[in-house]
């Protein structure tokens, strides 16, 4: 269920107080070959099924990015940098040691954290992001993760660290922002291993929350069914209200 898995299909629907609806791509990024020309990446949990898709899909999107698939296991690291071409290596990692993290990001521009499930997972990988002043995403909807990086955020503003920022939907929508709703549904790599079993478990352990007028509001999980159109190759789906921390960003808003 990791946000990281979600592609195209992600989708934003906005309505205006004149009652139009305008469906906005939110995933929208700069040409890859200018982003990724010459860089270098770092995927920890490289291995696993959604580290391993991001690094394929890396790979597609920039030939000449350099992609380090960071893992424990080599034998299973060497299979994947086996289908990515020789502009990829694989390094030995251990999410419990720091110092291995830290060696592993010395000469990469960015650090990409699929190592979950997060809920009970502690910051090391973004602890040893901050200590070596690399940028850093992962993809976790955790809240409990979430709520422990935020406790890093005066350790990341010291080392100048660079900042992945959330892109404001209102700016894609003339008038003013009356209701935001987001629907994604996983497709592709999503269902196979057991991460994203383990986080299915933890999201249908607590409630849905959506937010009101600014105000918090409380469903259970995977509850309120809706049928939405991700367009051409994946259809109509049904989506169902599950918690995701993304929603927070939102709280202020007239939801």
């Amino acid at each position: 269920m990791a946000v990281g898995f979600v592609k195209a299909s992600s989708t934003a629907e906005i309505r205006k107080e004149t009652g139009d609806h305008h469906r906005v791509d939110v995933s929208r990024l700069p040409p890859a070959e200018e982003v990724l020309r010459n860089r270098s990446v770092l995927i920890v949990g490289g291995t696993g099924v959604a580290g391993s898709n991001t690094a394929v899909a890396l790979n597609k999107l920039g030939p000449h990015l350099h992609v380090v698939v960071g893992g424990r296991n080599r034998q299973k690291g060497d299979k994947v940098v086996a289908t990515l071409g020789e502009n990829s290596e694989f390094a030995q990692v251990d999410i419990g040691d720091v110092r291995s993290l830290k060696a592993a990001m010395k000469d990469v521009d960015l650090v990409i954290n699929a190592a979950g499930p997060f809920d009970y997972m502690e910051c090391n990988v973004l602890e040893a992001a901050i200590q070596s002043k690399t940028a850093y995403i992962d993809v976790s909807d955790s809240k409990r993760y979430a709520q422990r990086a935020k406790s890093y955020k005066n350790k990341a503003m010291a080392a100048v660290m660079a900042a992945v920022l959330v892109h404001n939907a209102q700016s894609e929508s003339r008038g003013e922002l009356e209701s935001i709703r987001f629907n994604y549904y996983t497709c592709g790599s999503g269902g196979a291993g057991r991460g994203v079993l383990a986080t299915s478990y933890f999201l249908l352990g607590d409630d849905a929350v959506t937010y009101h007028k600014g105000e918090k509001v409380k469903f259970s999980p995977y509850s309120s069914m809706l049928n939405i159109d991700f367009g051409e190759g994946i259809g109509k789906q049904d989506v169902f209200l599950l918690y995701v921390v993304l929603m927070n960003r939102f709280k202020s808003s007239r939801l």
